[in-house]
């Protein structure tokens, strides 16, 4: 008969979930078919308080390993809410009333050998507080012997692993998030955060719970809290986007002093991808209604095209800095930006999701001329073949080759209507 919850709990003392575990030890002590309790996780070290779970392997005599019933001998122990088996395979019961969690591995006695998976890998604990009961002796012996041997964890490859699987899985929220799958790319960032948390419990030589970090604010500092706080993102594209430029910078200035050739590898991809590449930087230049565009000849078959100045961003750049030195190269023009004019995605774009225009003043201190790409000083993509003016005062008017890049007519229509408002405040 399943225990009713009342009677249950009017015996307990605080904690709730140490009631519970010395309940199940009591039963299974004066039940003849099971013949070990070992327990794990907090409970066995000095971590455990109120707020912890309660986890058990049970071993069930040989002879009635095939008969047992452990829902049922749970129900009968203690007040339970729900039961169930979870993705892994571990049957888990949310006890009633308290909520405490507890999870649980039923074996039979000849699988005892499944212990021998902890060595070296599960945490071990004090013996008395996880060999809680063994009606054969066996099940100390292999306790005691496991006790002896703390995880052995290669910190190095170890970094390695967590900082390759964080770059890749920042490349690929960066894919999602621009695709505007919200959703998606916010249980990405959620995955994301826990290999960064990862990175940072190795770099503190805190790796007892590795697989899970927890308490990282009582052993990180307080700039290196603030930043990692700063990762976290709302489920919008813009909290997503900035929270995943800190989550790369961040991540690339813990391998800052790392020389391996694959973190080296990832870190210039990600920040490629998220950071320098992740939107276009244009250099829109004015004279009254009038902006400077410039024309790209194509050198490897591809076709002229008439664009605004601009690129990507250099490591370490500002949106400012980078369109600066873009004007600088492209036009030869040494001017200051005045603000951003507008933000124009991308959606067929390649390389970039979106563009973002800087407005810039002509002073008419130089004539601008056609510059060079730094990336292609052989020119064997494009040149910069010509400079000129085009009057945005009637956008119809405008010749089709200036407005033949894609996207170019939203981009001619947005600073249109910045450049009317600064001229007709």
């Amino acid at each position: 008969m399943e225990m009713q919850k009342d009677e249950f709990y009017r015996q307990s003392k605080n904690p709730k979930n140490l009631h519970i575990l010395n309940k199940i030890v009591d039963a299974a002590r004066e039940d003849r078919r099971i013949v070990s309790v070992i327990s794990y996780g907090s409970y066995t070290r000095e971590d455990f308080d109120k707020f912890s779970d309660i986890e058990f392997y049970i071993f069930i005599r040989d002879d009635s390993a095939d008969t047992f019933n452990d829902e049922q001998w749970l129900r009968e122990t203690i007040p339970v809410e729900f039961y169930f088996t979870n993705f892994y395979g571990v049957k888990t019961a949310v006890f009633s009333k308290f909520f405490v969690r507890g999870e649980f591995h039923f074996h039979s006695e000849r699988e005892i050998s499944v212990l021998d998976s902890w060595k070296g890998v599960v945490l071990p604990g004090r013996v008395e507080k996880t060999v809680l009961l063994d009606k054969s002796g066996a099940f100390r012996k292999k306790i005691e012997e496991f006790c002896k041997t703390r995880p052995l964890i290669d910190e190095e490859a170890s970094f390695k692993q967590n900082y390759l699987e964080l770059a890749n899985g920042i490349i690929m929220e960066w894919g999602v998030l621009s695709r505007k799958d919200l959703f998606r790319a916010g249980t990405l960032h959620s995955t994301n955060l826990l290999f960064l948390s990862r990175l940072f419990s190795l770099l503190h030589k805190k790796t007892d719970h590795l697989y899970s970090p927890r308490l990282l604010e009582s052993f990180m500092s307080e700039g290196e809290y603030r930043s990692f706080c700063e990762c976290f993102a709302t489920m919008s594209f813009d909290s997503l986007r900035a929270a995943l430029e800190k989550m790369a910078k961040l991540s690339a200035e813990l391998t800052r002093e790392n020389k391996d050739t694959d973190i080296v590898r990832a870190k210039k991809a990600i920040l490629e991808r998220v950071v320098e590449r992740s939107y276009r930087l244009e250099g829109i230049i004015s004279e009254d209604m009038k902006v400077l565009m410039i024309k790209h000849t194509g050198n490897d078959g591809r076709p002229d095209d008439w664009l605004f100045p601009g690129g990507g961003k250099l490591p370490g750049e500002s949106d400012e800095t980078a369109v600066k030195r873009e004007i600088m190269e492209e036009t030869c023009l040494d001017i200051e930006p005045r603000g951003m004019i507008a933000e124009i995605e991308l959606p067929e774009d390649g390389l970039y999701y979106s563009a973002k225009m800087f407005h810039f003043e002509y002073d008419g201190s130089s004539v601008p001329s056609p510059g060079s790409e730094p990336e292609d000083e052989n020119e064997v993509y494009y040149t910069f073949s010509e400079v000129k003016w085009i009057d945005l005062s009637d956008l119809s008017r405008i010749p089709a080759e200036y407005r033949s890049f894609p996207h170019m007519p939203e981009r001619l229509e947005a600073i249109r209507e910045h450049l009317l408002k600064r001229l007709n405040p």
